[in-house]
C-alpha cells in the first residue's frame, strides 16, 4: 500500500471523508481510476494526481516525452527548444554564454510539476535554483548549505524565494505513520516535527488535501527560519538589502500564492548571533 493509500486509509478510518480535487466537466463523484495510485513507489503522488504518473505521450498529451523517449527524442526536443528561445529572444543565449548574473535564488522540491521558470515566466540565466524533496533546508546537507552560500556570497542575488506546493509528496510522507525505509524517512525528519509541533493546528482540519497544503505552508516557514540564521544571509541581509520570500504553489492553477512568515527575531538580532567573526591576533592571545 503506498504512502498516499495509508493517509486515505488513515483518515477513512477516522470517519473523514476527504474532498476530491476535479477537473471541470469531470463528474463529482471521483472514481476508482481517478483515485488509482501508482504503487510501485512507496512515496507515490497523491490521489487526486496518481493517475497522470503513467501518462505517454500522445496527440493529446501536453507532454513533449514520456518514459519510452530515445536519446534521438531527447536531443531533438532540445533543438526544438533551443531553436525557439533563439528565434524570440536571441540575446538570452548570448547572454548567458558570458556568465550568469541571476537575481533571485529558488529553494523548492524536486516535484516534476514545479518548475521555477515556467512558474515565473523567467529565461535561462535568472534564477539559481535549489530543489529537492519537499523543499527542506538543514544544515547537515552539504548541498543545500553550499548553494546558499554559493548564491548569496557569490552571486550575489537579491532575493530568496521558498516555494512548497500542494499535494506534495514529501508531506503526505509526514502526514503518515507508516515508514517508507531507505534514507528518506531521516529525510523527511524535520517535516515530521514540524508536524509534532503542530498536533492541534493539524488535526483542526478534517480535509487531508487542506491538512497536507497547511503542512507545507509550515514547512515553507521553518525553511525561510533556517535560512535566515544562515551567516551568509544574516550579513547580506543587513549590508545588501537581501529579502526573503515564501510561496506556495498551486498544482492544479499553477499560480503562487504568498506566505505569510511570521518572524519571532528581526534581522539585526540574528546578525548578533550568527554573523561570526575572525578573531584578531590581540583577542586569540586571551
Amino acid at each position: 500500500m503506498g504512502i498516499n493509500n495509508v493517509i486515505r486509509y488513515e483518515h477513512e478510518q477516522e470517519g473523514v471523508q476527504p474532498r476530491h480535487h476535479h477537473h471541470p466537466h469531470k463528474q463529482t463523484d471521483a472514481t476508482e481510476s481517478e483515485i488509482e495510485l501508482d504503487k510501485t513507489s512507496s512515496i507515490s503522488m497523491s490521489p487526486s494526481l496518481s493517475s497522470q504518473s503513467s501518462v505517454s505521450v500522445s496527440s493529446e498529451s501536453p507532454f513533449q516525452l514520456d518514459r519510452e523517449s530515445t536519446v534521438n527524442d531527447i536531443l531533438q526536443a532540445n533543438r526544438s527548444a533551443m531553436k525557439r528561445l533563439q528565434d524570440t529572444m536571441p540575446a538570452v543565449l548570448e547572454k548567458s554564454g558570458k556568465g550568469q548574473s541571476p537575481h533571485t535564488l529558488w529553494v523548492g522540491c524536486s516535484d516534476s510539476r514545479v518548475n521555477e521558470c515556467t512558474t515565473l515566466g523567467c529565461v535561462p540565466g535568472e534564477v539559481f535554483t535549489l530543489r529537492n524533496i519537499a523543499n527542506l533546508i538543514s544544515y547537515q546537507d552539504f548541498s543545500s548549505m553550499s548553494a546558499l552560500q554559493f548564491a548569496i556570497d557569490v552571486l550575489k542575488v537579491k532575493r530568496i524565494i521558498v516555494c512548497g506546493h500542494t499535494d506534495c509528496g514529501g508531506v503526505w510522507a509526514a502526514l503518515s505513520s507508516k515508514k517508507i525505509g531507505g534514507v528518506l524517512d531521516n529525510w523527511l525528519a524535520p517535516v515530521r516535527q514540524i508536524r509534532a509541533k503542530n498536533l492541534a493546528t493539524l488535526k483542526s482540519i478534517e480535509d487531508p488535501f487542506d491538512k497536507c497544503t497547511k503542512l507545507s505552508e509550515l514547512n515553507i516557514a521553518n525553511s525561510i527560519s533556517e535560512i535566515r540564521k544562515h551567516p551568509s544571509f544574516v550579513n547580506a541581509s543587513k549590508h545588501n538589502g537581501l529579502e526573503i520570500l515564501g510561496f506556495i504553489y498551486d498544482v492544479k492553477t499553477g499560480l503562487l500564492r504568498e506566505i505569510e512568515i511570521d518572524n519571532e527575531f528581526e534581522d539585526d538580532e540574528l546578525h548578533d548571533v550568527f554573523h561570526l567573526q575572525e578573531s584578531t591576533a590581540a583577542e586569540a592571545g586571551h
